[in-house]
């Protein structure tokens, strides 16, 4: 079955003020045109190494229906 992923558009963000653990300064939000393609790219994405850092994949909502799955680097 063929699950069709466009993104919109997407969102580099600086934590401000910046957290202790310098991993976790910049959020990436990725917003997607329909759930299956945002949960399965949460799915694959969780747990890769991307510039020698895990990434941490997330499912989440914004409060106008689009959905953004947030990829954080961690240690």
């Amino acid at each position: 079955m063929l699950i069709c992923r466009i993104v919109e558009r997407v969102v580099q963000h600086l934590v401000e003020p910046p957290p202790v653990d310098p991993a976790e300064c910049l959020r990436v939000f990725v917003v997607f045109t329909g759930m299956a393609g945002a949960w399965r790219t949460v799915k694959e994405l969780d747990g890769r190494f991307f510039g020698g850092r895990k990434l941490v994949s997330i499912l989440t909502f914004s409060v106008d229906g689009m959905q953004l799955t947030s990829a954080r680097n961690v240690l």
